[in-house]
């Protein structure tokens, strides 16, 4: 009993320990939003290599684009990488997949 009784705060203590972000910000979020739109139009034209069941990788006319999703969170993770903060509206970028 009295060991459950030594665990309850110790568990309340860890639960209300979440991770935040480490550092400062490297830009604003405006800066953060114009930089992270045109790495992320950069991506989607950029083909993946991606090898299929015989260990051939396609390139040219062949080659698989990133979809609209990888796009948007390519974007995000950007985002959030050098604003330290979550994006509140994202912009229409390109997705080619």
């Amino acid at each position: 009993m009295r060991v459950a009784l030594a665990l309850i705060p110790l568990s309340v203590g860890l639960m209300a320990c979440e991770p935040q972000p480490t550092g400062t910000p490297r830009m604003s979020a405006a800066e953060a939003e114009v930089h992270c739109t045109q790495q992320a139009e950069r991506y989607a034209n950029k083909p993946l290599l991606i090898a299929d069941e015989n260990g051939v990788v396609q390139v040219g006319l062949q080659a698989e684009l990133p979809d609209s999703f990888m796009v948007t969170d390519f974007y995000k993770r950007c985002f959030f990488a050098n604003a330290k903060r979550r994006p509140t509206s994202i912009p229409k970028l390109p997705a080619f997949g």
